[in-house]
């Protein structure tokens, strides 16, 4: 007598945990291509978008304290959680740059790095363009709460006073106000940079308002007007009495003792 073959008993919680998988599978990618994220405490958040313009060919970009990407160059745009995150963009020759911003849920945040060379090539003025530099430096002053620098999109007033590059806020109804300026709803002038020896100039960088040029009896340097920590810092040059000044729409001219210098941006 021949014996039928026997076969295991599909159990019914078998069929019920491989729906559930499909369930979950299914319900996950809705749920990570609609930008929401598990966030702290297990919250669910929706993501915001970083945007990174004028990046430079072989940008590394690192995003708190990884590397996410290099670029080719132009614009490049990540997704992150809600919150403040440590930006850092290394290029070639030039100084990396770094920024703290704030992405917004299910919004989009834009920056631009401030590229400066950690040797940059400088070009001695001539006998004529020297002697205009001095004169341009002997009658160019520092700002002054009464004529500040007007940068952060005309929201921020920025002078020195006693030795202190200071930042507040405009006069202008019609700005957003940048968050370094107001804690809890209230606007204060913030010191940006604070020196012991004597500041002789202040300027801004060159096409940009969110970054100044400083100069010490000492040395120059580029400052993001940002100050919290990690705020950008990139020396330029030192010497003795320097001075900076504006000179064409990329470069500026620092003076030091009895020489003249043009230093491109």
């Amino acid at each position: 007598m021949t014996k039928l073959a026997t076969f295991p008993k599909r159990r019914p919680y078998t069929f019920a945990f491989l729906v559930a998988l499909v369930v979950i599978t299914i319900g996950s990618t809705v749920f990570l291509s609609a930008g929401y994220r598990i966030g702290p405490s297990l919250s669910i958040v929706k993501i915001g978008t970083l945007v990174i313009d004028d990046l430079k060919p072989g940008s590394s970009i690192f995003i708190d304290e990884t590397e996410s990407l290099t670029s080719t160059g132009g614009s490049e745009s990540v997704t992150l959680l809600p919150g403040s995150h440590r930006i850092i963009v290394s290029q070639g020759t030039n100084q990396p740059w770094n920024e703290l911003v704030t992405i917004v849920s299910d919004g989009t945040t834009h920056v631009r790095p401030i590229f400066v060379e950690r040797h940059p090539k400088e070009r001695v003025l001539d006998a004529k363009e020297a002697q205009r530099a001095f004169s341009l430096m002997w009658s160019t002053m520092l700002p002054t709460k009464e004529k500040p620098l007007t940068m952060a999109g005309g929201c921020a007033s920025v002078y020195a006073r006693q030795n202190r590059v200071i930042a507040e806020v405009a006069s202008s109804t019609s700005c957003t106000v940048p968050e370094y300026l107001c804690q809890n709803g209230v606007c204060n002038p913030t010191i940006i940079f604070s020196a012991n020896e004597e500041i002789t100039s202040v300027l801004a960088f060159p096409k940009r308002d969110d970054a100044l040029i400083i100069a010490t009896k000492d040395r120059a340097f580029v400052l993001e007007l940002d100050p919290r920590q990690p705020a950008f810092f990139a020396p330029l040059t030192h010497g003795d009495n320097v001075h900076v000044l504006p000179w064409t729409a990329q470069s500026i001219v620092v003076t030091t003792g009895n020489e003249a210098h043009e230093i491109p941006l």
